[in-house]
């Protein structure tokens, strides 16, 4: 196989001014695989923070709560039925369980990446 040894050394030569404007884009340290996905996938001229799997699970908890939150109202109200408020219950834990699941999913994806690496047992759990 042969190497581009010149494309090779354009990448990496932008690699610290990208690892540090996504670092002060999402305002805070990235990890490992934050740092090559920032440095190769920013080739666009919009620069825009990805967001995390856990994140977007995150917020959906936090929408699930505040529909569920809106709905307890409305049915202490008498505007929605038992059924309504029983479907706004059910969505909010579907979205604690989604969120327990990525969390869960990310937490083996990185034990992974460090059983490649050969650094599984380098590490403090």
């Amino acid at each position: 196989m042969a190497f581009d040894i010149d494309m090779i050394k354009l990448v990496y030569s932008r690699l610290s001014e990208r690892v540090a404007e996504a670092r002060k884009l999402t305002g805070r340290s990235l990890t490992a695989t934050e740092k090559i996905l920032y440095s190769h996938l920013w080739e666009s001229a919009e620069k825009r923070a990805f967001s995390r799997g856990v994140d977007i699970q995150e917020k959906q908890v936090e929408t699930g709560t505040y529909n569920f939150e809106r709905s307890e109202a409305q049915y202490k109200l008498g505007s929605i039925t038992s059924i309504e408020f029983r479907q706004a219950q059910v969505n909010l834990r579907n979205a604690q369980n989604q969120w327990t699941l990525s969390k869960y999913e990310a937490k083996l994806a990185e034990l992974s990446v460090l059983k490649l690496c050969g650094q599984l047992l380098n590490i403090s759990l």
